[in-house]
Parts: C-alpha cells; sequence; structure tokens
C-alpha cells in the first residue's frame, strides 16, 4: 500500500522539534495553535469534570474541549453524555448556566428543547417548516461528543471516534486517580462547587512545563520564600500556618530540588515526587485530627495498603494534554486554551467523603495559597509567563533550549523516563507527545 507523503505543513511541523530545543513558533504561531485544537484537543482525552457533579438523572455542568463547549449530564437511564452546548437550528448556545438540575435544555432563540441525552424533544410551530420535521431524527438534537468514558469517576471526552481507549490513553498516570481516590475512607469523591479561575496572556504549554520545573521555584516565589522564612516558628504551626509551611517548601535550593525525581511517559504524562515535608503539609502528621483519618483508612484498606497509599508523595501529576492532578491534597487544574497567547485555568478541589473535615479545609487552604487569584505563587507564575510569551513573540533567538540534564534520565522496567529534579525531561517529554499528536495520520 502507498503511504502518502508528508504534506508542507507536516513537514514543516516536525521542524519544530528538536532532541534539545524548539521553535518559539511552537508558543507564537497561530496557525500552529489551530492545528492543535484539531489535532491534540481533537483527538486527545480531555478531562470533562466528575461524576459527583452528576449524581442524579437531570444534573448537568458545562465543559469544554479546545474551544468546544460542553454540557455533561446523567440522562434518565444513568448514562452520561457530552453534549456541543449548540442549538440544532440556527446554532445559539443553549444553556448558560454553569451547573445546575434540568429535565432538558432550552434554546433562548427560537426554544429549540431538547431532552438530556441530546435529542430533539419539541420546536415551536413543527408544521412550519418546509420539509415535515422528525424530532426523532439524531441530525436535530444536540451533538454527542464522540467518546466519553470515566475512570474511578473522573469523566474524559474525545472529539474522535477512533482511538485508544482512556485506560489505555491514561497508561501509568491511573496511579494518581487511584491514590486520590483511595485516601477517602469511604472510596468517595466529592466536588467541590466552588472553583477559581485564572486568565493569562500566554500559551497553554507554558503552564504545563512549569508545573514539572524544580528550578523555577526559588527564583519565580523569591518574594514569598523570604516572607515565609522571616515569620515565627509559632505563627508557622496549626492549620493557620499551612500557606507559611508552603511557602517555605518553595525555597528548595537547586541540591534540594535535584533530589526530587521526576517521572515520565512518551505519552507526555508526568509527575514529580513530593517535596512538602514538615507540618501540616507532612506525609503522615500525628495530630489527633491525621490519626484518626488514618484508622478509618486502616479499618477499608488494612495497616499494609494503608500505609502503601499513604507513601505515595507525588505532586503535579500531569495528564496530557491539560490536566494536573494533585492527590496529596486532593486538588486538580485544568488548563484551557483560549487563543496562542490566551489560556484560563481552572483550579478545583474535592472533599474525601468520610474523612474529617478538617481535611477538607486543608484541601481548600492548600487551593487558595497555590492555585488561587489571592495566591502569591499563582501570580509569579502567571506574570512569568506573560513575559515569557511577550519575549518569545519578539525578534530574536529562534529556539528555545530544552538541554538540561539530556542523556542523564533513566529508564524504568514498565518503560518510563526518570530523572533527577532538575531535568527537562518532563518538557521534551511533553513536545514528543505533542509531535506524536500533531502528526497528521496520528
Amino acid at each position: 500500500m502507498d503511504v502518502a507523503a508528508p504534506s508542507a505543513i507536516d513537514r514543516e511541523i516536525a521542524g519544530l522539534v528538536r532532541t534539545d530545543s524548539v521553535h518559539r513558533r511552537v508558543y507564537t504561531d497561530p496557525r500552529i495553535f489551530e492545528l492543535e485544537m484539531e489535532r491534540i484537543f481533537g483527538r486527545a482525552w480531555v478531562y470533562l469534570g466528575h461524576e459527583s457533579q452528576v449524581r442524579k438523572p437531570g444534573d448537568y455542568f458545562l465543559s469544554q474541549i479546545g474551544r468546544t463547549p460542553l454540557i455533561v449530564t446523567r440522562h434518565g437511564d444513568g448514562a452520561i453524555h457530552a453534549l456541543i452546548n449548540r442549538c440544532s437550528h440556527r446554532g445559539a448556545r443553549v444553556c448558560s448556566v454553569p451547573e445546575g438540575h434540568s429535565r432538558g435544555f432550552v434554546c433562548p432563540y427560537h426554544s429549540w428543547t431538547f431532552r438530556t441525552d441530546g435529542s430533539l424533544a419539541s420546536v415551536p410551530l413543527p408544521a412550519g417548516y418546509e420539509t415535515r420535521l422528525d424530532l426523532k431524527d439524531p441530525a436535530r438534537g444536540l451533538t454527542r461528543l464522540a467518546r466519553v468514558d470515566s475512570y474511578r469517576g473522573f469523566i474524559f471526552g474525545s472529539q474522535a471516534a477512533s482511538g485508544p481507549a482512556l485506560v489505555d490513553y491514561l497508561g501509568e498516570i491511573t496511579e494518581a486517580i487511584d491514590n486520590m481516590v483511595d485516601r477517602s475512607p469511604t472510596g468517595e469523591l466529592e466536588h467541590a462547587s466552588a472553583y477559581f479561575k485564572q486568565e493569562f496572556a500566554g500559551n497553554w504549554k507554558l503552564h504545563m512545563e512549569n508545573a514539572v520545573d524544580l528550578v523555577h521555584p526559588l527564583y519565580v516565589h523569591m518574594s514569598s520564600v523570604a516572607s515565609a522564612r522571616g515569620t515565627s516558628s509559632a505563627k508557622a504551626e496549626g492549620p493557620d500556618g499551612q500557606s507559611i509551611q508552603m511557602y517555605k517548601a518553595n525555597g528548595l535550593t537547586l541540591a534540594e530540588a535535584d533530589k526530587v525525581t521526576l517521572h515520565g511517559s512518551e505519552r507526555g504524562h508526568i509527575y514529580m515526587n513530593a517535596f512538602y515535608k514538615d507540618g501540616d503539609i507532612a506525609p503522615e502528621r500525628q495530630d489527633p485530627v491525621f490519626l484518626g483519618y488514618r484508622q478509618s483508612l486502616v479499618a477499608r484498606h488494612g495497616e499494609e495498603k494503608t500505609r502503601r497509599i499513604l507513601a505515595r508523595q507525588t505532586f503535579n501529576n500531569l495528564i496530557y494534554p491539560n490536566l494536573s492532578i494533585n492527590p496529596l491534597f486532593q486538588t486538580l487544574r485544568v488548563i484551557q486554551p483560549l487563543a496562542v497567547d490566551r489560556t484560563v485555568v481552572f483550579s478545583h478541589c474535592f472533599r474525601l467523603v468520610g474523612a474529617p473535615e478538617q481535611m477538607f479545609r486543608q484541601s481548600v487552604t492548600f487551593l487558595s495559597t497555590a492555585n488561587s487569584p489571592a495566591s502569591l505563587i499563582s501570580t509569579d507564575d502567571l506574570e512569568t509567563f506573560e513575559r515569557c510569551q511577550a519575549g518569545l513573540a519578539s525578534e530574536g533567538a529562534e529556539w528555545i533550549d530544552l538541554s538540561r540534564q539530556l542523556g542523564a534520565d533513566r529508564r524504568e522496567a514498565d518503560g518510563r523516563l526518570v530523572g533527577n529534579g532538575t531535568s527537562e525531561m518532563p518538557m521534551r517529554l511533553q513536545f514528543k507527545a505533542w509531535l506524536s499528536h500533531m502528526a497528521e495520520a496520528a
């Protein structure tokens, strides 16, 4: 069988990524961004939300893949659907309320009404259409996303009708989701309805790369690290001191950062070992609340499995292309691209059902400290991304260096790469995944 020669755009894309560097256009070229929307966000499994957001038939929430707006619903038969939020009549957005409960969805333009599985229920003046309107015609309903699946309550969707199954796409990174769910004494997570939303003037890949870059914290977050170090020990104790402890943890020296292990797969999924060690952010605390919580885990899992669950100390588990999970604090971030130089970050936290309320407070404090509009950490990062975007858009060196510790990575028996904490291996792997998705025949 003849194999078609690569198109000009595919040859062009292949030339943008080298072993040790990438061309600045991957962050600045609107044409490249359009292809990302088609070939990455149009093909990959992308996180949509959590099953606890649609517990009952009629529950729904709004989500998005790339620039495709979605309504995620639970239908009367219990099935979860992801419906493109676009009326099949004149194209108006059907639903604008972020979450809720409804028997169906009514387009505000001409009142076409759709059921929670997307099928068309009714239209005004049906006899007025030139041809008889068949309400049962699937083409008249809201378009369903090609594939929807969930892993342990985490709902993902894909705009591609074919491709790897969700569990195969996730691969070993399912360990992060497993660990987050297993930390619940009942095996159940509950999404907190409130979330944070931040926008920055930069490319979406900058955020994903930064999440597993351990060289930057000491420099980018220098002001908050210095302030925390100057705080008295008394103020850094107890729940109110959690933020101070987090700021201090960002003050890793480069030698300390290099001892934090990075793990990555060629699908672009990455995680690092945790570096939070002290006080209320320590892995296994000795305060009465945590000890009581630990006992509830033992009652569910037994001592040996509980020890394994709590021993998995990872940070910023990245599921390519745009999800970051922190099982330690039951939080996640969705990196939503809007344009080549514009990105929105949605930050969420979860309640461990059956755990003490203080455990949820710790999750909220973590999210507020690290990933909110009031966060000293987050605002530092977003400012840096905007500086990078402005610099990359200007004339100068065309190639961006990603060579730190190139060749020093180690391959595990299961195929994953392991690197020292200051390695740029995660960025190299993300661009390997980027190339794989962007290949026309993928």
